[in-house]
């Protein structure tokens, strides 16, 4: 008897092509937001307009503040925009570290996003952003608390590079042995910017995909 393997084969390799297509990220219970990036000049009034980014930002951070953290020089400021769950912490990095939350929290768990509103000396730049390298963003994990990178990849995500790192690092909540910070670093015209994901909690289960989920939904719109 004989058997005709052709509709096996196209069966097999129509599975085949399907399986290889990328899946489209479902953004059930996100909210895409728009933020607007300024340049400011020696005055720290506000210039231009850098670029606008877009993401996807889960539903439960309900609240949403911006502030300039001033250095003891221009160059070192970073502008802060911030999205926090309401029922938790809310506040303001100022110089490296400080906080005014209306009660004593729990847990925290918010996504920021910071750059430095005026350019880096060029000497300075790190013109590709290398994978191999520790030295990202104003903070590097506190040795006490960091026991290697949870995540730690380069990736292209909608036309720009960044390295993406999960890791422990401290945490100012005394009922909690560490934080969870996950951040996507890349250089835009010529200025550090960074998203970056933090949890202080006693559960911080699907925190990082979470997090990880907003950074593959970027794009950077840039002024013309």
């Amino acid at each position: 008897m004989k058997t005709n393997f052709l509709p096996f084969l196209i069966i097999i390799l129509t599975s085949c092509n399907i399986s290889n297509e990328p899946k489209e990220i479902d953004y059930s219970g996100f909210s895409e937001k728009q933020v607007v990036l300024k340049t400011y000049n020696l005055d720290n009034e506000l210039n231009d307009t850098l670029c606008t980014i877009f993401i996807q930002i889960p539903l439960k951070l309900d609240t949403f503040y911006h502030w300039i953290d001033f250095s003891d020089y221009t160059e070192g400021q970073f502008v802060y925009y911030r999205f926090a769950d309401s029922n938790y912490s809310v506040y303001r990095d100022v110089s490296g570290f400080r906080f005014s939350p209306d009660k004593f929290p729990d847990s925290l768990y918010q996504i920021s996003i910071r750059y430095k509103p005026f350019k880096e000396i060029p000497d300075s730049i790190m013109r590709k952003v290398k994978i191999d390298t520790n030295d990202l963003g104003y903070k590097l994990p506190n040795p006490k608390f960091f026991t290697g990178w949870i995540k730690k990849e380069k990736r292209n995500i909608n036309g720009n590079d960044f390295v993406i790192l999960a890791y422990h690092d401290e945490t100012w909540l005394k009922n909690i042995p560490f934080k969870i910070v996950i951040k996507a670093h890349t250089y835009f015209k010529n200025r550090p910017l960074e998203i970056v994901g933090e949890c202080d909690g006693k559960d911080t289960t699907g925190f990082i995909d979470t997090i990880y989920k907003s950074f593959l939904s970027i794009r950077i719109k840039e002024n013309p």
